[in-house]
């Protein structure tokens, strides 16, 4: 007698269904390093975000802006700059949505907003780095005006914020090309708008509070 034939193993829905193991780093640190292979990844289960994630990503922005703003000012932690914070400087997350709100519907109006906005969040790793490093900076240096003022003549600090806005923009790109899955041309009208709504809002606030004209053309007598 011959051996018996072989089967192929048999595969259960809930088999194929079966997600990855899940990766030990959050979306925001991976976005940091692999932004295009990571949104990529993260489009392909965009339909199941919810609120839930676009709250996650507004209370974490919410948080390390406040921890920014206190531990620059009083050098620690304090619950009540944090809240402050989130107060008066709660706009800027919200022209972020409302940015990416407007561009998602011109450039992929098929999107649905929430999860479309939700995914934009986790790409602020550029941001949240900084917002930490600063901080690191007035903790850990002995003499903080020292530190802070070598930093700026020697350029690092001014060429750390250049470093941190042009990989921001990068992975903002990677957001439409990839988290969206658009066209080129798609893409780049959606990142265009963006940022012609956030960076025109922000320079017409400080430009209204003349807060930019005496830097370029000093203080008239």
């Amino acid at each position: 007698m011959g051996a018996p034939p072989v089967s192929p193993p048999v595969t259960s829905a809930s088999d194929v269904a079966r997600p990855e193991p899940a990766d030990p780093w959050s979306a925001e640190a991976m976005l940091l390093v692999r932004p295009f292979k990571t949104y990529r990844a993260l489009a392909e289960r965009r339909a199941d975000r919810t609120w839930r994630d676009l709250a996650r990503g507004l209370l974490l922005e919410f948080v390390l802006l406040g921890a920014f703003v206190s531990l620059t000012s009083a050098g620690r932690l304090v619950i009540g700059h944090m809240l402050f914070t989130a107060v008066f400087w709660g706009f800027l997350p919200m022209l972020q949505l409302f940015a990416v709100g407007v561009a998602v519907r011109v450039a992929a109006p098929r999107e649905r907003l929430v999860p479309a906005t939700s995914l934009y969040l986790e790409g602020l790793g550029p941001y949240y780095v900084f917002y930490l490093v600063l901080p690191a900076i007035c903790l850990l240096a002995p003499d903080v005006y020292g530190a802070m003022t070598a930093l700026l003549r020697a350029g690092v600090l001014p060429f750390y914020l250049l470093a941190t806005i042009v990989w921001g923009v990068t992975i903002t790109w990677a957001f439409f090309r990839e988290g969206l899955v658009l066209s080129r041309k798609r893409a780049a009208l959606g990142a265009a708008i963006f940022y012609a709504i956030f960076v025109g809002v922000v320079l017409g606030y400080y430009l209204a509070c003349n807060e930019i004209q005496p830097q370029i053309v000093g203080t008239q007598r």
